[in-house]
């Protein structure tokens, strides 16, 4: 039994990590979407700029991220979507988790080729998916993610996993789900370990 377990998910916009968090809801975590908080919090400015690609000041992201998060006693399980973006949304996410409700944080690096992200955008319909918004998104986000990425995977080194999401999502679902498993495969183990030693001072 996992407590107080925090997936962070870090992917390019459209890449279909929506599939994730469906199979992570299903075992009961409680999705945090930064995007839903946004749209309560940000002014109408900021909103039409993130309607053009651009994204969330930093600030304005973790204030988001601290709207849509509930604490500990109210979910012990908890799976973020979009809330790193940047190496500074990295740290105040980071800080919060570890320092502030003291979670056990796993990073998953879920890959997909440029053109399958565009693809799927493009069929998702919305009226924020236009062709030079999409390479705006994409670009920034490839902007960001080398120092986003590795800020998080140094504090998630034991814990970080890389799925590919370019197949269909009956075979991401189960490589999520052979993830998860060996998640949990480790924790307990660490806790038999404790146990032991704790019986053997004892």
């Amino acid at each position: 039994m996992i407590n107080n377990h925090a997936i962070v998910v870090i992917g390019p916009p459209g890449s279909g990590k929506s599939t994730l968090a469906e199979v992570a809801r299903e075992k009961g975590y409680h999705i945090v979407t930064v995007s839903e908080a946004l749209d309560k919090i940000a002014s109408e400015e900021e909103k039409a700029k993130m309607q053009l690609g651009l994204l969330a000041p930093d600030h304005l992201a973790h204030a988001a991220i601290m709207e849509a998060t509930p604490a500990p006693h109210e979910a012990s399980k908890l799976f973020f979507d979009g809330a790193a973006r940047t190496k500074e949304q990295a740290r105040m996410l980071i800080q919060m988790l570890f320092n502030q409700y003291q979670y056990i944080v796993t990073l998953i690096h879920y890959t997909v080729d440029r053109e399958v992200a565009e693809a799927r955008m493009r069929r998702r319909n919305r009226p924020d998916d236009k062709p030079k918004i999409i390479k705006t998104r994409l670009d920034t986000y490839d902007d960001n993610f080398v120092a986003t990425y590795l800020y998080l995977k140094r504090y998630c080194n034991n814990s970080s996993y890389t799925i590919d999401g370019n197949p269909s999502p009956d075979i991401v679902e189960y490589a999520f789900l052979q993830k998860l498993q060996e998640e949990y495969q480790k924790f307990a183990l660490q806790e038999k370990r404790v146990a032991n030693g704790q019986l053997q001072e004892a």
